[in-house]
């Protein structure tokens, strides 16, 4: 919707679709008020290939409170506007009469005194209220900080590399393959010498009556408990030491193995392993008891 301002010169105008339509057409424009009521007529005038148009000096707005008016275009066949055309229909529009507000962006008299040299001057004075300190802010205690810092990680660096090199030239000794045949066949001799020593036994006391038996048994068990439950443990405690040698080499390879990763804690808990293995407390074997070994209950 336009707006118009009273008494100012309008141009209606229209513009036919077909501008080389050969024949004759006389176009009339209606002014109605909001109320239907007829305010004025234009006839318009040709001006070249259906374009027509005519300046209509536009009504008062006597409430100064906006008027809307409708114009209305109508195409007629005949001079006397009588006869509507048949190949164009009316088209119609909307405008607002009311005095328009004009600013002066240029200074002078009425209206709102801005212009952009104005607007310039404003933001500029703004801008120069704003104060930034001159005062540098000191960053090189920082500086030194981080300077001292990057020498202390050096060292670190290098103590690392020499604790590394160190490690790396660590050479373990492929551990010798251990001959246990002269510690087997000592323990072979003993159980040997035992088992001979059982028969032996054994074969004096079957030809005892059975009052002797317990008498002989008795007595023995009285006079050499001690030397026998010795002798036993000292019989475990070999067996027992045999059956670690092998968790011994074992320890000793993946000892072998963490010093090569440079693994100072896990080198640590290997060694703890080879102590406890060779030197770890024993478990008590429990009393023999010899009527089991002899067989007599």
């Amino acid at each position: 919707m336009f707006q118009l301002t009273p008494k100012e010169r309008f141009p209606i105008a229209r513009q036919l679709d077909n501008a080389s339509d050969p024949s004759t057409y006389y176009l009339r424009a209606t002014i109605k008020d909001a109320d239907g009521t007829t305010i004025d007529t234009v006839d318009l005038t040709h001006i070249a290939n259906h374009y027509y148009s005519k300046t209509w000096e536009v009504s008062a707005d006597p409430g100064q409170e906006g008027r809307f008016i409708t114009i209305t275009v109508k195409v007629y066949d005949d001079a006397g506007y009588s006869t509507l055309s048949g190949v164009y229909a009316a088209t119609s529009e909307t405008y607002l009469i009311q005095k328009r507000l004009v600013y002066n962006l240029v200074g002078g008299g009425g209206g709102a005194d801005i212009s952009y040299k104005k607007i310039e001057d404003i933001v500029n004075k703004g801008v120069g209220k704003i104060k930034i300190p001159d005062k540098k802010i000191d960053l090189s205690p920082i500086e030194e900080n981080i300077n001292r810092l990057h020498e202390h990680v050096g060292k670190v660096e290098g103590k690392i590399d020499e604790i590394k090199s160190q490690v790396t030239s660590i050479e373990i000794p492929k551990p010798e393959p251990v001959d246990l045949s002269d510690v087997i066949g000592g323990i072979q001799q003993i159980a040997d010498y035992l088992q001979d020593m059982q028969a032996t036994i054994l074969q004096h006391i079957n030809s005892k009556s059975d009052d002797s038996k317990s008498e002989i048994m008795d007595d023995i068990l009285i006079k050499n408990s001690d030397t026998l439950r010795t002798l036993t443990n000292e019989i475990q405690t070999a067996r027992d030491m045999i059956l670690k040698i092998p968790n011994i080499l074992d320890t000793i390879s993946k000892l072998k193995e963490t010093l090569s990763s440079k693994d100072l804690m896990g080198i640590s808990d290997e060694l703890k392993k080879i102590n406890l293995v060779i030197g770890g407390q024993q478990e008590e074997v429990a009393p023999i008891s010899f009527r089991e070994k002899l067989g007599i209950q």
